[in-house]
């Protein structure tokens, strides 16, 4: 989906769920938390541009990225969060552009913690590269490329994942960010691993996220790579069952 140019308040508002009028804006459901009361707020500000600020306490570029994956064009925007004019600060916002070291990212996911506070995003190339960058406010592009020994790796869709275990619904392991989301959009709960981290064998936290849950472990077809990192998933959680 192309992003909507100029994203404005009413373009936001209508993409998102439990639109409530308050005095000075509306309050929705935040898209990256389960969000059953509705915690974002989203208003215009004194030049009219549309501003948004998760009360919750979803940080403000991890909803950032979830609206532009949704196809809202907010990346030019900058931080709205209300705080006093002494402590304000402003930071770049790193999704203005679309430059990787490995050309034009068609796709970024995010990935964050459990507390949907942001920690690096992994980018798609028209050629299928993957690079990843963590945000880093003294960087000119508001990202740094190198994340390993800065960030611990987690699974894709972090909090979703853990709203569907605590439920008691089946999670979908698949292969791929892309797969995720076709899953989500059916309804499902999906999950995968960032690949520059080194995969299951190499991070028991992961199988213990799933813990007491119903998993399906879907295998790529492809010349025998996915059935073995199905297998090596497979191994993993029965270890931590």
């Amino acid at each position: 989906m192309p992003p909507t140019p100029g994203a404005t308040v009413d373009d936001i508002v209508g993409r998102l769920d439990g639109a409530k009028r308050v005095s000075d804006g509306y309050m929705v459901r935040c898209p990256c938390h389960d969000d059953r009361t509705p915690s974002l707020h989203v208003w215009a500000d004194e030049a009219g541009a549309a501003a948004w600020d998760c009360k919750a306490g979803c940080e403000w570029l991890t909803v950032t990225a979830e609206l532009e994956r949704r196809g809202l064009d907010v990346g030019g925007r900058v931080s709205h969060r209300r705080t006093s004019a002494a402590s304000a600060e402003t930071p770049v916002n790193p999704f203005v552009d679309r430059w990787t070291p490995c050309g034009p990212a068609t796709e970024t996911y995010p990935y964050t913690d459990a507390r949907c506070r942001l920690l690096y995003c992994v980018c798609r190339t028209t050629d299928k590269q993957f690079p990843v960058w963590r945000p880093d406010r003294t960087s000119k592009r508001g990202k740094a490329w190198h994340v390993k020994g800065f960030v611990g790796p987690v699974l894709y869709h972090l909090p979703r994942l853990l709203v569907g275990v605590a439920a008691h619904q089946t999670i979908y392991v698949v292969d791929g960010e892309k797969d995720v989301e076709a899953l989500e959009r059916a309804g499902r709960y999906a999950t995968t691993d960032p690949h520059w981290a080194g995969g299951w064998a190499k991070h028991p936290e992961y199988a213990a996220w799933l813990t007491g849950a119903d998993v399906v472990v879907v295998a790529d077809k492809d010349d025998g790579k996915g059935r073995r990192q199905a297998d090596a998933i497979a191994a993993a959680l029965k270890a931590a069952s």
